[in-house]
């Protein structure tokens, strides 16, 4: 069976829901973990197809997250968006640099959401 699983790891309930309903739309299986060690846990026996990854998680940020995903052999080629209400081009350079593959801002526009997912899990096979 395909892969069509998404881990988002987001510390705002209402944001995690959100998202949880969206991607069941979408047709994809999503997991949400609301910080960096119970992500990297569930990390440890999973593989998911794409992670959305938000900036501020409560122990780590979004970007030393990536930085520790990229360090992972088995994981590193999992592609990212990292998501942010932060709007300054610091925070997306950061982001790309750490490894991610894409950036978007809160709240989200759905169609600009799906398109990004699309086009990186399409890359990726």
């Amino acid at each position: 069976m395909e892969n069509k699983r998404v881990l988002i790891v987001e510390d705002d309930e209402k944001i995690q829901k959100l998202l949880l309903v969206y991607m069941k739309k979408l047709g994809y299986q999503a997991e949400t973990k609301t910080n960096a060690i119970t992500a990297k846990e569930w990390l440890s026996s999973n593989r998911p197809i794409l992670m959305l990854v938000d900036i501020m998680l409560p122990d780590a940020t979004g970007i030393e997250f990536c930085q520790w995903l990229n360090s992972q052999e088995d994981l590193k080629n999992i592609p990212v968006i990292h998501m942010s209400v932060l709007t300054d081009e610091i925070a997306q350079v950061d982001s790309l640099r750490s490894g991610a593959r894409d950036f978007i801002f809160k709240p989200f526009d759905f169609e600009i959401l799906k398109k990004k997912i699309e086009n990186l899990i399409k890359e990726e096979r």
